[in-house]
């Protein structure tokens, strides 16, 4: 049962298990973590098996230094975390279940927020906030010496547009504009992973992909 609910996370456990005490990732363990990769690729899985991936992904990076493929596994680890807790999050997973309980090992994603995520979302919301305070003095100054509305009923109405932006930035744009700085790093991941970070997109962000990569 265990198994359909999480089909690829046992697997994974394994290949961890025996590669435990390798030095390197340049082994027999290695060739079965791409086999499954491959198999993972364009399949229904779970959150447990992706988050299980990332985090061995995450751990090979870290043998080889590897800094800005660790950080892209660690942000993408987060990024599935909120998205079971918040469900509109959900939609930049193409086929991942989040349906089923997150397993012990993940639940300090949702006890912390890791750093660079942390780092990467205040960076641009400090940046929108800015030009969000742009665009609320200009209203103000258009509604009352453009259109002569009363200040009171000027200020309301910049305070509205003001939250209302914020608002569609803060859960509509800022999960996608941070998608965008992770990806930068996307062709600095090993083939067939990146082939698995591929077919988690949705066909909304599989054209935006390919405009990048271009």
């Amino acid at each position: 049962m265990a198994n359909n609910v999480d089909p690829y996370y046992f697997s994974l456990c394994r290949i961890e298990q025996e590669a435990a005490h390798e030095i390197s990732f340049l082994s027999s363990n290695s060739l079965k973590l791409d086999a499954l990769m491959q198999a993972m690729s364009y399949d229904k899985i779970s959150a447990n098996d992706y988050l299980k991936l990332l985090k061995m992904n995450y751990a090979k990076y870290d043998k080889m230094d590897r800094t800005k493929e660790k950080r892209y596994c660690l942000v993408k680890m987060q990024m599935v975390a909120d998205a079971k807790v918040h469900r509109y999050k959900r939609n930049q997973f193409k086929m991942v279940n989040f349906s089923n309980p997150i397993r012990d090992e993940f639940l300090p994603l949702f006890e912390q927020r890791i750093k660079a995520l942390r780092w990467m979302e205040e960076s641009k919301i400090k940046k929108f906030l800015v030009i969000d305070v742009c665009i609320y003095i200009l209203v103000l100054l258009a509604f009352v010496y453009g259109l002569h509305i009363s200040i009171l009923f000027s200020v309301a109405i910049g305070l509205f547009i003001f939250f209302g932006t914020y608002l569609l930035f803060y859960y509509r744009i800022l999960d996608q504009l941070v998608v965008d700085e992770l990806e930068k790093d996307l062709d600095l991941l090993d083939p067939l992973f990146q082939e698995v970070e591929v077919s988690r997109k949705s066909s909304t962000r599989m054209s935006l992909f390919s405009k990048m990569k271009k």
